[in-house]
């Protein structure tokens, strides 16, 4: 008789632990599968061509990240993560990448401007190595001699009276 019993609830126990060792492995590839699809996000994100400028503060590679870089990294997650809980509170969502770009604009307000002047100097440096001049020297003529003063005041005054006249 106590066999009766138990054995149904035995085999609710084994169904039970079942389902929460399939649940628990679902849950960690969930979450192994959202680790790697937002590492996948972070590195697009550092190694996009808007951010060859800033590739010296956050470096590329992981594995050869700077303690400066890692810390410079850290920062901008940690503001990332602001921004997107921020956003969450208003009721919109915002993507990692967008969050991250964000971030960045903040963090990096004051050396990138200077970075845009670095551009911007090397830029001219190597037009001006490029450019030649587009003025030709002009023959000489007859009016670039010295002409006496009396000629230019009559020369003057004739221009003068044909405006005058139209």
């Amino acid at each position: 008789m106590i066999n009766a019993l138990v054995n149904p609830l035995n085999d609710v126990i084994d169904r039970v632990n079942t389902a929460t060792e399939k649940l628990s492995r679902s849950e960690d590839f969930l979450q192994s599968t959202q680790e790697n699809a937002l590492a996948v996000a972070t590195q697009e994100f550092f190694m996009g061509k808007g951010m060859v400028p800033a590739r010296e503060t956050y470096g590329t590679e992981v594995k050869d990240l700077t303690d400066e870089q890692t810390a410079s990294r850290m920062e901008l997650f940690g503001q990332a993560d602001i921004i997107i809980a921020g956003a969450s509170d208003h009721g919109k969502d915002i993507s990692v990448q967008d969050a991250l770009e964000r971030a960045h604009i903040i963090l990096s307000q004051g050396t990138r401007d200077e970075i845009i002047r670095q551009e911007i100097r090397d830029n001219m440096k190597k037009r001006t190595k490029t450019m030649k001049s587009s003025h030709q020297k002009s023959p000489v003529t007859d009016t670039d001699q010295d002409v006496p003063e009396e000629e230019l005041e009559k020369r003057v005054a004739a221009s003068l009276r044909a405006i005058k006249e139209k």
